[in-house]
C-alpha cells in the first residue's frame, strides 16, 4: 500500500520541477525579470503573504480599522449597556464606540479575532488572534 505523504511529496517535487523549468525557460529568452517576478509570487504564496494580502482587500473598512485597533495591543469590550457596540481598552489609550457587533463576527468568522469572554457572555471580549497579526502585518500593500 502506498502511503499519503509519499504522493503528496511525489506531487510537491513534480511541482517544483515544472516551476524551475518555467524559470529557465524565462531566462533563457531572456524575461530574468519576469522570473524573479514569478519566484517572488511563489514565496509569497508559499509563505502566506499572499493569502493575507487578499484577506485584506476582502474585509470592509469598519473591519481593517477594527482589526487595526486590536493590533496596537488593545482589546474590545462591550460598551455599557450596550449589548451591539464596543469599545476598545488598553494602551496606549481608550477608545470609543469602535465597531458593531456585525463587524466582531465577521472578523471572529475570518478567524481575525477571537470571543475571549467568558461561558456566559462570550463576545464581552474580543482579542485579536495570531491570523489577526499576520494579515495586518502582511495585508496592507500601500
Amino acid at each position: 500500500m502506498v502511503d499519503e505523504d509519499d504522493i503528496l511529496q511525489r506531487l510537491e517535487e513534480a511541482d517544483r520541477q515544472k516551476t524551475e523549468e518555467v524559470i529557465a525557460m524565462l531566462i533563457a529568452e531572456g524575461h530574468a525579470e519576469a522570473a524573479d517576478r514569478l519566484r517572488k509570487k511563489i514565496r509569497d504564496i508559499n509563505l502566506g503573504i499572499d493569502g493575507a494580502q487578499r484577506t485584506w482587500e476582502s474585509i470592509s473598512d469598519a473591519q481593517r480599522r477594527t482589526l487595526q485597533v486590536l493590533g496596537t495591543g488593545r482589546y474590545l469590550a462591550r460598551s455599557p449597556g450596550s449589548r451591539t457596540r464596543y469599545h476598545a481598552y488598553g494602551e496606549p489609550h481608550a477608545e470609543g464606540n469602535v465597531c458593531g457587533i456585525a463587524t466582531v463576527r465577521n472578523l471572529c468568522a475570518r478567524e481575525l479575532c477571537h470571543v475571549d469572554g467568558g461561558a456566559t457572555d462570550p463576545e464581552r471580549k474580543i482579542i485579536i488572534t495570531e491570523r489577526g497579526r499576520f494579515v495586518l502585518k502582511y495585508g496592507p500593500t500601500a
